[in-house]
């Protein structure tokens, strides 16, 4: 039976059991998708990672991709690095930006594979370019090797975004350091920026060190503020670290310890011990007023800033 082409996000949760038992790939992946966050359906492992495998058997590279990190986790499967990685191969030769990120970073650090630098070049290489780029969730730490990403989306719709940002984040930082690849702070700047034109907070956070530190690159305050606060705005613990201390010091900008002290608070509300102890300290250089006048900025949070 021919199955219409709607996008499986469009339909209504009986709708899009339906057509998942009929075969549809995409509304398989769809229905796994919303089992494994409990969306519209009470939450089970199991039953996604069954959908997932009805769709990633149908060559649907989504659900390959989605199936593997399930066998990553060990949600609603055994944990299996060597099924993960499987699956993660057929989707990535199918073209699937994350995969191909994911198989990078197996090769990269050696995880269920030979650690082969060449071939994990390859695989970021491949997904940095690729016009399938799945937004990888952005919360892996700064300056660290990545892990296997979830699907952020997974409900089968290809981005137009030129590349996985992820992936092209990930260079940059091999160029900045010298890791695998010799050492090009001019690659790197190229990677990070083609990232934080995605909105790629760690991306967005690694160029404004650069231009921060001034770290093979001119400094630049006022550049780097910038992508300081892009990434902030996002919820980016150590952008609003960071741009806290810009105001603070009045680096590239009016020194203004309201400002700052609102930055920290919205870190420390986020869990950041760094961004408490900010807080914390700042506020003993706030007269009461100025204190009262930061809560209530950071308790109308970054999309309302009066900056």
């Amino acid at each position: 039976m021919l199955l219409c082409p709607l996008h499986a996000a469009d339909m209504g949760i009986e709708r899009l059991q339906e057509r998942a038992r009929a075969g549809d790939p995409m509304a398989q992946n769809n229905l796994g998708w919303r089992l494994e966050r409990g969306i519209d359906l009470p939450q089970d492992d199991l039953a996604a990672a069954e959908w997932y495998h009805k769709a990633a058997e149908q060559d649907f590279a989504d659900a390959q991709n989605n199936l593997g990190t399930m066998y990553i986790q060990g949600k609603g499967v055994p944990p299996d690095t060597s099924q993960a990685l499987q699956w993660f191969r057929k989707a990535a030769h199918n073209g699937h930006a994350e995969a191909q990120f994911n198989l990078g970073v197996a090769f990269e650090n050696g995880d269920g594979v030979p650690q082969n630098a060449a071939k994990a070049l390859h695989w970021y290489r491949l997904a940095a370019q690729s016009k399938d780029s799945d937004t990888v969730p952005d919360n892996q730490s700064l300056h660290a090797s990545l892990t296997y990403a979830t699907s952020a989306l997974g409900l089968g719709k290809k981005s137009t975004l030129n590349g996985s940002p992820a992936a092209q984040t990930q260079l940059g930082f091999m160029y900045e350091h010298g890791h695998i690849v010799d050492r090009d702070i001019k690659e790197a700047l190229k990677w990070y920026k083609k990232a934080a034109a995605q909105k790629y907070a760690k991306a967005q956070v690694n160029l404004a060190i650069l231009y921060r530190t001034g770290h093979g690159v001119e400094p630049n305050y006022r550049t780097a503020l910038k992508w300081y606060r892009l990434a902030a705005e996002q919820g980016n613990t150590l952008a609003q670290n960071h741009l806290g201390g810009m105001y603070a010091a009045g680096l590239g900008v009016s020194k203004d310890l309201i400002i700052a002290y609102k930055w920290f608070t919205l870190s420390a509300a986020a869990g950041d011990d760094t961004g408490a102890k900010l807080r914390d300290q700042l506020a003993k250089h706030l007269s009461p007023e100025d204190l009262a006048e930061s809560k209530r900025l950071a308790a109308l949070g970054s999309s309302k800033s009066t900056e």
